[in-house]
């Protein structure tokens, strides 16, 4: 009888190892659950609303930006020619309204280089405020593309994305598209800015916003065309080969 239970006891025993071994979840040490990016499917239809890893490693939810005045564009950290600088506008755009309650957004193309810490490093280059300025990431490039084409109607491909930013007004729609390295752009986009945080308009010195930062940082220099004009241009792609 003894011998009995003993077996009895050792089959449910395997029984319940084999059980568990088939419902295994893929979670990683941080609790979150890690798909492989050839497993991965990204969401079908067009994205209203968003969630993302910021420079700090915090989860960043969309709806964050409900009712706000922000801008939004897309980079890669080890882009060496316009990145920097167009980052080196959005920064100064940054400073000159965050008192006023701009949020800026700037996601990655490069999602295996731009982990919350290579970005937490980058950020520091542009005085990046971190309760107002986010460089977003996420595990999945497929997931990063849905939300630049859906949300900020700019291009992706990984290393390639659009210099433009996009200005949102508080009903979350579109208000413009702005070539920042362009000096007249820049300066619309500000008089934009003004405009719907209802500020008066100032006429800043865009040419003077590289001053101060480390050209080695940049890359190459970009040349601009002052002749364009303060409307919105169409979408360039800018490649970090």
């Amino acid at each position: 009888m003894k011998s009995f239970q003993f077996w009895l006891t050792a089959a449910c025993g395997l029984t319940f190892l084999l059980l568990s071994g088939c419902n295994r979840s893929p979670i990683t040490e941080g609790g979150s659950i890690s798909v492989p990016d050839d497993e991965y499917v990204p969401p079908e239809g067009i994205l209203t609303e968003f969630q993302l890893t910021d420079q700090q490693g915090k989860p960043f939810d969309s709806k964050s930006l409900q009712g706000q005045v922000w801008i939004g564009s897309v980079f890669f950290s080890k882009c060496p020619t316009s990145c920097f600088q167009q980052n080196v506008r959005v920064g100064n755009v940054q400073r000159q309204f965050q008192d006023q309650g701009l949020k800026v957004i700037s996601v990655t193309c490069d999602p295996k280089t731009d982990t919350p810490g290579a970005l937490w490093e980058y950020a520091k280059k542009f005085d990046a405020n971190p309760d107002v300025w986010y460089f977003l990431t996420d595990q999945h490039f497929e997931y990063l593309k849905k939300v630049a084409n859906d949300i900020l109607r700019l291009p992706m491909q990984e290393y390639t994305h659009s210099d433009q930013v996009v200005l949102f007004d508080r009903k979350g729609e579109i208000y413009g598209t702005y070539a920042v390295l362009q000096p007249k752009q820049a300066l619309q986009l500000k008089k934009d800015i003004a405009k719907l945080l209802g500020q008066s308009e100032a006429e800043p010195d865009v040419d003077s916003e590289f001053e101060g930062f480390n050209a080695e940082d940049a890359g190459p220099a970009v040349e601009t065309d002052e002749s364009e004009s303060g409307d919105a241009a169409d979408a360039n792609s800018d490649t970090g080969a």
